[in-house]
């Protein structure tokens, strides 16, 4: 296989020096996906050549990446620290954001596995910080870009957290500020939505007081929980994963079965019990009796409805009120004025032939209590139009949303989730609305418009 590459280098060298060196640095990063030593050596004669290329030349961008290049081909440590030092030396000379962090977050992993913790914590310190800056202003000229986040930027946000809580005295406030970047910065990349405009809860006006926020971060090897009190004060409590992942996973296939109806409530009571006992017991006497907790979930936590938590006597939502967000920073609520008490609703009240549509939510039944619920969202607002069975017809909805603007948009009826956009539905009287058709109407109304539209949704 050696013989063949060296027999197709001239393909190379009919580039010219900069596709050259980008074909070169590319070719030596996949080669290096193989495990074998003489096809990394291979990788490493490229990468070399590619960086001669670039002195040549004298481009800095150039030089940056193909030391880091080689940084990332490199086995061992004293080396590899020296060429990311270089490369991101280069990086930094030109103010280059979108090379310098990828290198500083390597260091950072280098000095965390060496024991180097302050120097780990300024290299990931810098990282995020040009990463988040980069992604801000990739965001803000085209929102719906997808920033490679899960592979490049997720593991770093981590890699900081671990470092973090395993020191003597971790700064839990500092923890708390990298996870909410982080969950933030999942949200906008799923979303595609752009920058979120978030405020801290703090700054919320006419807040009688505030609430308690509880952090559950998932760390892989451990769960971390966080109680941030009313006072301001910060708790920690950690366990170890596996300690906890079992409940997890059957708790989450009991709530996702098919025949929910026949889950027995014991099925759900034990694992939420033994969840609760884990993550929330330990930190008890840090919380109020009554009031509100606000839950910061990561990754499978966010698939648990945290009010079903069972404490052996009563479920969390018996003694709180639940509510989950990305930690201390939410959307600013708007309150609408009268004059904007104007909504669409829409509903159905029984099956319709949409339910036969091999996309739709399967074992549907009547939503009778969809009429009563129509009715008392008419009685609340000052003008409303009202679409009802065989009036919430896909083409009368679209029409009404395109054609007029109300403020709020009510819709009660069955749907569906899906990591399939197909299947995941809202279901009117004669075809399904899928999640694409729903965000294209949506933001039609909303993306030339200072006004968002306030939606409620009753699902089935």
């Amino acid at each position: 296989m050696v013989n063949q590459i060296d027999e197709n280098y001239s393909a190379f060298l009919e580039l010219s020096p900069e596709p050259s060196i980008h074909a070169r640095l590319n070719f030596a990063n996949n080669l290096s996906q193989i495990p074998d030593e003489q096809l990394k050596s291979v990788a490493i004669r490229y990468a070399k050549l590619a960086l001669k290329m670039a002195e040549t030349i004298n481009s800095i961008r150039w030089l940056s990446y193909s030391f880091g290049t080689l940084g990332k081909l490199s086995t061992q440590t004293e080396q590899k620290q020296a060429y990311f030092k270089k490369a991101l030396g280069f990086a930094q000379s030109i103010r280059a954001l979108d090379i310098a962090y990828q290198w500083q977050q390597q260091l950072g992993l280098i000095y965390q596995k060496q024991g180097k913790t302050e120097l780990a914590i300024q290299n990931y310190n810098a990282a995020i910080t040009n990463m988040t800056e980069v992604r801000d202003s990739l965001l803000s000229t085209n929102g719906d870009l997808q920033f490679s986040f899960q592979s490049e930027m997720e593991p770093t946000y981590r890699n900081y957290m671990q470092l973090l809580l395993t020191s003597p005295n971790p700064d839990l406030k500092r923890v708390i500020e990298i996870n909410e970047g982080l969950q933030i910065a999942r949200l906008e990349n799923f979303l595609r939505c752009g920058k979120l405009d978030l405020v801290a809860l703090n700054q919320l006006q006419n807040l009688k007081s505030a609430p308690t926020v509880i952090h559950i971060i998932d760390l892989g090897d451990t769960i971390e929980v966080i109680a941030q009190s009313t006072n301001g004060s910060l708790h920690h409590h950690s366990i170890e994963s596996k300690l906890v992942r079992f409940q997890i996973d059957h708790l989450l296939e009991s709530l996702q079965n098919e025949k929910f109806s026949e889950v027995s409530e014991s099925s759900i009571t034990t694992y939420s019990k033994e969840i609760f006992e884990k993550l929330i017991a330990p930190i008890k006497t840090y919380l109020p009796t009554s009031g509100t907790l606000v839950f910061t979930l990561d990754k499978s936590f966010q698939s648990i409805p945290m009010a079903l938590l069972y404490d052996g006597k009563h479920y969390l939502i018996e003694r709180y009120s639940i509510a989950v967000t990305l930690g201390s920073r939410i959307r600013q609520p708007r309150a609408l004025h009268q004059n904007q008490m104007i909504a669409l609703i829409a509903g159905l009240s029984k099956l319709s032939p949409s339910s036969t549509d091999p996309n739709a939510p399967k074992n549907m039944e009547n939503l009778l209590p969809s009429k009563q619920e129509i009715e008392n969202v008419e009685k609340q607002t000052k003008s409303s139009v009202a679409l009802l069975d065989n009036k919430f017809t896909l083409k009368r909805f679209k029409e009404e949303l395109t054609q007029n603007n109300f403020p709020i948009v009510h819709i009660s009826t069955h749907g569906q989730f899906s990591s399939d956009p197909l299947k995941t539905v809202l279901v009117a009287y004669d075809k399904l609305i899928n999640i694409r058709d729903f965000d294209s109407l949506i933001r039609g109304k909303t993306e030339n418009s200072q006004d968002a539209i306030e939606l409620g949704t009753s699902r089935k």
